[in-house]
């Protein structure tokens, strides 16, 4: 008998295509069975916590669950791995991967920390493991000190990107090494770590933490941006399947975590907006890229691209899982994927919330956030809503005619700003309605 963690189902979500509906519930259906007293990769086959798929997948599990208890319990095992083994190991619990030290798989620790504050308003954690946190922090920054400020030893990255055919044997690993990406996870936890340090209070400790955060990033684009394509490029490459040197995950981690250099970000997004066109449209990520392919194009103003990603049913693309008939996210692209019930690549659901919704910029237990719905995105309505500690936030938006009407909720107790086309207010708790037209002129009832 199988025997899965009850943790509540805390939020709602519809639209009008039934291809997304359907894509909603397969990764709600993928998570909770993987959710096994640890989050697990596969409830089938290894059922071990790989932190790297929590790490990927962290805000759609948040938007969908409350996982307050689970996920503050996992952390604590988190830090007992990293009393036993001096790290935080890639795999929770072991000790058969103590010496590996893999920030896109382990900065999970930091980030789930953060998470629990903002998402429940959790502080215990934040006071409790403090200490853990500096250790982390201190030892990468030393790290990434030794190796002139990026992360250049071969870990894991951004695992099964595409094979760029449909029918091969998959293979789990990665043609990449992992300089991109540890570099952009190390940097992005330092400011997280700077963020908790404030919390308790340790203002010297937020302070050493960015400004290696700002050598990082300094280095970060010295050593892997190559100006002339508009690319970052990785100088370790083993070709595995037909993958190709330079992928969308490169050029997204940059422009999501706030790397590229300041008046190249235009430059960069539109490589990889050459890159999605080129490819008709499909992902070429790994599972490391994939979370951040909705958010980074409707946030560039790309909301276009993003309805033809999402909706996409060829392969490599979500859809191809739906045409395929699968109710489960897979482990790989290639229908010959070995788990068939694996939540790593599912991470388009993040989006759904964040931007189709736009129920985003969550802090300080969901006191302040930011609703900015993707009204624009190719859909005719969507609507739903997210228990939090202050109380239901909904969001819902149809397409009448030449107008869209959007209603929100706002619990009492919170502070939001609410963003449509030319209009920005900060709000308290009520319910408010707007009508936008084509023209992009917002009106509030």
């Amino acid at each position: 008998e199988q025997r899965k963690v009850d943790v509540e189902t805390i939020s709602t979500f519809r639209c009008s295509n039934e291809m997304v509906n359907r894509l909603h519930d397969l990764m709600k259906r993928t998570l909770l069975n993987n959710f096994q007293g640890k989050p697990t990769d596969t409830p089938v086959f290894e059922k071990n916590g790989w932190l790297g798929d929590l790490n990927v997948a962290l805000k759609s599990i948040l938007y969908n669950f409350d996982v307050n208890e689970f996920l503050s319990n996992f952390t604590f095992m988190m830090a007992d791995c990293m009393h036993d083994c001096d790290n935080i190991t890639i795999m929770i619990p072991s000790v058969i991967w103590k010496r590996r030290n893999s920030p896109v798989w382990n900065t999970v620790f930091v980030f789930t920390i953060e998470a629990l504050y903002d998402y429940y308003g959790n502080t215990d954690i934040v006071n409790r493991l403090y200490p853990e946190v500096r250790r982390m922090a201190q030892k990468d920054i030393a790290f990434v000190e030794s190796r002139g400020w990026v992360w250049d030893v071969f870990e894991l990255a951004d695992w099964v990107a595409p094979m760029n055919d449909e029918f091969c044997a998959p293979n789990a690993g990665m043609s990449e090494g992992i300089e991109i990406c540890g570099t952009v996870y190390v940097h992005a936890m330092l400011h997280s770590a700077a963020r908790l340090a404030r919390l308790m209070g340790q203002e010297e400790d937020a302070q050493e933490y960015e400004a290696a955060a700002a050598k990082i990033r300094t280095a970060f684009n010295a050593r892997y941006y190559r100006p002339e394509t508009r690319e970052y490029v990785t100088e370790f490459w083993e070709e595995i399947g037909i993958r190709s040197h330079y992928r969308q995950t490169s050029n997204l981690l940059a422009l999501a975590f706030g790397m590229a250099p300041e008046g190249e970000e235009e430059r960069i997004f539109a490589r990889l907006v050459e890159s999605f066109e080129s490819r008709d449209y499909h992902l070429d990520t790994g599972c490391v890229g994939t979370p951040l392919v909705l958010p980074v194009l409707f946030d560039y103003g790309r909301a276009d691209i993003a309805w033809k990603v999402l909706t996409q049913t060829t392969y490599p693309s979500w859809g191809y899982w739906i045409a395929n008939g699968s109710t489960t996210a897979w482990e790989h692209w290639e229908v010959r994927s070995r788990s068939l019930d694996h939540y790593f690549l599912g991470t388009y659901e993040e989006a759904l919330y964040s931007h189709i919704l736009g129920i985003r910029n969550v802090r300080d237990g969901f006191k302040r956030f930011i609703v900015a719905p993707e009204i624009g995105c190719g859909l005719d309505f969507a609507e739903g809503s997210v228990k939090t500690p202050q109380g239901m936030v909904s969001s819902a938006w149809k397409v009448q005619g030449d107008e869209t009407i959007v209603d929100i909720t706002i619990p009492e107790g919170a502070e939001v700003v609410i963003r449509l086309p030319g209009y920005e207010k900060g709000v308290g708790g009520g319910n408010y309605r707007f009508t936008v037209n084509k023209g992009g002129n917002t009106v509030e009832k």
